[in-house]
């Protein structure tokens, strides 16, 4: 296995540690590298070329994994060592950074979330790849004050339950954060090195109630513009936990039951994690572990049994020279509301498929009790809008 940092035409690879991350629901990966040796450290990490704000693109196995820039380089010595380390992000780095300036007094007007993302992107000379229905245009996009520009995206995105993160050669994509089709498994006793799940209930409420406004006109006006709200019900929570949210941009009355749908959907489905280590940065097809994966999943020990969505990769490398993936993992619903949620299915189907994939292959773990809750109990809870 090979880690290679490309700076132009040169390329480092003698690294002693290494770690780095992409993450659907984050906007760019990140990266750390270290060299460590007793003698002095080879003439071209010293170089000057290696600096801060330097583009790179991290190789693994041969696979551009990340295309990005340095943040910090960092070159230090004393009597037993030599070390240079460095940090970095990938092609968002600057839009995370940097404040959101439009032209034309910084108004955008009735244009689809693909136009204002392409908008807010284009200055720092980021390709945009969208994939999906953007919904209907924004009447008005203004930035707040002080907004960076992916903290305007995130905001924006999130109102039509998009994910904007990069692709591993630094491209933004828009997506529903999770590709089609399976891409792998991990199966305990085969390629399963350490494995951990929790299921937590703080994130769910037992109704989720989103208010908005919209501007009035020869049309409307009125309640329909000033008391809009939509409520969607989580039946599984047997508490009384109302949440209330107020829509971070005007909506009518269609989004706010979007809304309201997309953020107890989210809620519910990421109540369930996992998180695995698989030896190796790639999956058996070749392909390196990346974040939008989704993978099937059988392990008796975590109670798992269903198909994953990978929320979070991190390769990595450290002094022993052992090479490792750790996958974090959610149901695919906690990425895409759009996905159906899992319906309940009678005793003896759900028994039928258990004992099928059980019989797949999980050696030395008993079977007997193995049993998996879906992350609804019933059907997906219906908007329910005033």
């Amino acid at each position: 296995m090979t880690l290679v940092l490309r700076l132009g035409n040169q390329e480092f690879s003698d690294w002693k540690r290494f770690e780095a991350s992409r993450s659907v629901s984050d906007a760019t990966a990140q990266f750390s590298l270290e060299v460590t040796e007793s003698a002095s450290v080879p003439p071209a990490f010293v170089a000057r070329k290696l600096r801060s704000g330097a583009e790179i693109e991290m190789v693994l196995d041969g696979i551009v994994a990340i295309t990005g820039k340095v943040d910090d380089v960092s070159r230090s010595f004393d009597k037993e060592d030599h070390r240079v380390s460095l940090r970095g992000r990938g092609a968002m780095r600057d839009a995370i950074d940097a404040s959101v300036i439009l032209p034309d007094g910084g108004q955008l007007r009735n244009r689809t979330l693909d136009q204002v993302l392409a908008a807010v992107l284009d200055p720092f000379g980021l390709a945009l790849e969208f994939v999906g229905d953007p919904g209907p245009p924004f009447p008005s996009v203004v930035p707040q004050l002080g907004e960076t520009a992916w903290e305007m995206i995130e905001r924006l995105s999130r109102m039509r339950g998009f994910w904007v993160h990069e692709t591993a050669t630094g491209v933004v994509r828009a997506d529903r954060g999770v590709r089609p089709g399976i891409a792998g498994a991990l199966i305990e006793g085969e390629n399963i090195l350490i494995g951990s799940s929790t299921d937590r209930s703080q994130a769910r409420h037992s109704e989720i109630v989103v208010k908005a406004q919209r501007p009035g006109g020869d049309r409307v006006a009125g309640i329909e513009t000033s008391e809009i709200e939509a409520r969607v019900p989580d039946v599984n929570v047997g508490a009384y936990r109302p949440l209330v949210i107020v829509a971070e941009e005007p909506l009518d009355r269609a989004g706010a039951r979007f809304r309201a749908d997309w953020e107890a959907t989210v809620r519910a489905a990421e109540s369930l994690e996992a998180e695995i280590v698989v030896v190796g940065w790639t999956r058996p097809d070749g392909a390196l572990w990346d974040a939008g994966d989704l993978l099937d999943v059988v392990s008796p020990t975590l109670a798992l049994d269903r198909d994953m969505a990978v929320r979070d990769v991190r390769w990595s490398l450290d002094d022993n020279g052992g090479h490792l993936t750790t996958l974090s993992l959610v149901p695919p619903e906690a990425l895409d509301a759009t996905k159906p949620a899992p319906a309940p299915q009678p005793a003896a189907a759900a028994e039928e498929k258990t004992t099928h994939r059980r019989g797949r292959a999980v050696p030395g773990v008993a079977s007997e009790g193995f049993d998996v809750d879906p992350i609804w109990t019933e059907t997906k809870p219906t908007e329910l809008a005033k």
